[in-house]
């Protein structure tokens, strides 16, 4: 039975329903969803008939039964009876749409978490783009395979040190645990502490299992070499890109990791983190850009049929410090200026002094800024397929400007 009920749709109970020639067994599974939510993330046009409405539907509920199966599945908390000294923190869906699949996430809502209570430390650090670049460079320029993971649902892996009560999950709500809270075991996503939880597991694993080594300035780039085998692992928080020097090294390390955690193998690595990577072995080049990155920047600010520009800034800097008219807090100066600043940070430093300059002004810009952050866009347009090589002579520069990583077996390949 589907009821709705002013702006949302409330199902109850579906069973047996045929789609597309094929059965669909759902049962007593709650669920509350915006209706608008529906429409904005499908970009479907409003229902006529039932079965549009039933595809809809579906589309979402297999994301959100592939969550709470996962938490089943982690074991991710307990229900116990609530006393009146527990603080209980509620939580919620989040829908997301990646590669024309329905992504459902359950997120406890961390903000309402108290320090010293709830949490202690909250630092986990990530690879720096400086690294991955140079990571890259030491695959292009040895030849190396070169190969991307993903984990699966990654902090419902990190354990919690500290009691923590959440409300129970609409999925979860029965008549025998009515008025009980969860108290939760796994770090779920939305606690403050669970990005770090998440790499504490998954470090002690490859430093104390696997026998890794943690780059000394880089804590998320690991290394091992052990009997002429040597493999490189670059971790981004769940994303991973492997590097060994066979094809054999790097299958064991894959098994091995997928022994421990749920992984995804995306098999060899061509987008990281909104990076594409395209290689050419007959030419011993490897290439990174970040043009898919660019065409949603420009989608997103409307600029995608703009004319292009020559150059990112003008030379005349003397009309960026003079009175203009404030702008507006219709313009997204404050997004457009971060949106850039990561395409300076990755891939484009051709970008990076005029970012810098615009990012002076994001308390108060007026009129002539956004201009230029305009101008900044339709430079973009023009060069968003610009490509940076790695070859040879580049990646002894970059070994030479990050020495700092201290990967004691560089050397063993000179």
């Amino acid at each position: 039975m589907i009821l709705a009920r002013n702006h949302c749709v409330v199902r109850q109970d579906i069973e047996d329903h045929q789609v597309n020639g094929g059965e669909l067994v759902l049962r007593h599974t709650p669920l509350l969803i915006m209706k608008q939510h529906y429409w904005s993330m499908t970009k479907h046009p409003v229902p006529t008939t039932k079965p549009q409405i039933l595809t809809i539907l579906i589309f979402w509920l297999f994301g959100i039964l592939n969550e709470e199966n996962a938490i089943r599945e982690n074991k991710t908390f307990t229900i116990v009876e609530r006393n009146v000294e527990m603080k209980v923190i509620p939580c919620r869906y989040v829908f997301n749409v990646k590669n024309g699949k329905a992504k459902v996430r359950i997120v406890a809502k961390g903000y309402r978490q108290t320090h010293g209570t709830d949490y202690f430390e909250t630092y986990s650090p990530v690879v720096s783009f400086q690294a991955v670049r140079c990571f890259l460079a030491f695959v292009a320029h040895y030849e190396r395979d070169c190969d991307q993971m993903d984990v699966v649902i990654a902090f419902l892996n990190g354990e919690l040190d500290e009691k923590i009560y959440m409300q129970i999950l609409s999925g979860f709500v029965t008549h025998k645990n009515s008025g009980m809270v969860c108290q939760l075991h796994k770090a779920l996503y939305g606690l403050k502490q669970a990005p770090r939880q998440w790499l504490g597991k998954i470090n002690s694993f490859l430093t104390e299992e696997l026998e890794f080594k943690a780059c000394s300035y880089e804590p998320c780039l690991y290394f091992r070499h052990k009997e002429n085998k040597i493999v490189i692992i670059v971790l981004y928080e769940d994303d991973l890109l492997i590097a060994g020097n066979s094809r054999s090294v790097l299958d064991d390390v894959k098994k091995e990791l997928s022994s421990q955690y749920k992984m995804k193998d995306l098999g060899e690595a061509k987008e990281f983190l909104g990076i594409c990577i395209t290689r050419d072995r007959g030419q011993n080049v490897l290439r990174i850009d970040q043009s898919l990155y660019a065409y949603k920047i420009l989608e997103r600010f409307h600029m995608e049929n703009a004319k292009g520009c020559d150059s990112p800034m003008s030379t005349n800097l003397d009309s960026l410090t003079e009175e203009s008219e404030p702008l507006s807090t219709e313009f997204p100066y404050r997004e457009s200026i971060g949106s850039l600043m990561y395409l300076a940070l990755v891939t484009r430093p051709d970008i990076a002094f005029p970012v810098a300059i615009l990012s002076q002004y994001c308390s108060a810009p007026s009129s002539e800024h956004w201009k230029a952050v305009e101008r900044e866009l339709r430079y973009v347009h023009k060069t968003c397929v610009e490509i940076i090589p790695t070859k040879l002579s580049i990646c002894k520069v970059l070994f030479r400007r990050y020495w700092y990583l201290h990967i004691p077996f560089i050397n063993y390949y000179h």
